[in-house]
């Protein structure tokens, strides 16, 4: 996870190298957002159950190679096409993902089990 962090803040900065200062000071709370909510919830998911850590990992793990994969594209695509917009769209679509899987996985597993006793 850090090294997706790290990675994308340093392709957002590489890609927004003429981007004014304060926009970038910007930028880089947002494209770190995600990574703070994940060390957040691995950090409190001692309690969760083991489909929920589960999940969590495997979400941290694709958002953090999905991060790297579309930031690594938009930078080493030409310079004349528009970068901002992968890197406005990316931490909400984290943040969905997020929400989604590991509510549904947290969902699945407070569902009592329907086993037989009759």
């Amino acid at each position: 996870m850090v090294a997706g962090a790290v990675g994308s803040l340093a392709l957002m900065l590489l890609a927004g190298r003429s981007t004014p200062r304060l926009l970038l000071a910007g930028f880089v709370l947002w494209i770190l957002s995600p990574f703070v909510v994940l060390a957040w919830a691995a950090n409190a998911s001692s309690g969760w159950s083991a489909l929920t850590r589960s999940t969590l990992d495997v979400v941290t793990l694709v958002i953090t190679l999905g991060s790297l994969v579309i930031y690594g594209a938009v930078v080493v695509r030409s310079t004349g096409s528009p970068r901002g917009p992968a890197f406005v769209a990316v931490p909400p679509a984290s943040w969905v993902l997020m929400a989604i899987a590991v509510g549904i996985a947290a969902w699945i597993s407070r569902r009592p089990s329907s086993g037989g006793g009759a």
